[in-house]
């Protein structure tokens, strides 16, 4: 996917506000640079996930284990991502991205 609609409103949805107040601006940033990297790897099937090692997600989300897996596992709760765990390798999936998907993404299906 190319790009993806950033709702002007974005720092207004309750989820956000939440995940904000829990882990601050570093909060707000991960969420977007998560979806960036998720984004990035979708095609032009619904495919809405990425697959990286933990160190790999540590260096991306710029964050310890302990911190992004406190992080993560908000966002979980709150249904924002799916996170599947194989100990070694960390899958994120987000489906509301499938909604925010591109005009360009959409035409190539």
């Amino acid at each position: 996917m190319k790009w993806f609609r950033h709702m002007s409103d974005a720092s207004q949805d309750e989820d956000i506000t939440f995940i904000e107040a829990e882990f601050g601006l570093d909060g707000y940033a991960r969420w977007w640079k998560l979806l960036e990297i998720v984004a990035k790897q979708m095609d032009k099937t619904d495919r809405c996930h990425a697959e990286y090692p933990w160190s790999d997600w540590q260096r991306f989300l710029k964050g310890k284990r302990g911190k992004l897996e406190t992080f993560l596992e908000c966002l979980g709760n709150q249904r924002k991502i799916n996170l599947i765990d194989s100990g070694k390798i960390l899958r994120i999936e987000v489906p509301k991205l499938l909604e925010l998907r591109d005009e360009y993404s959409r035409k190539l299906r």
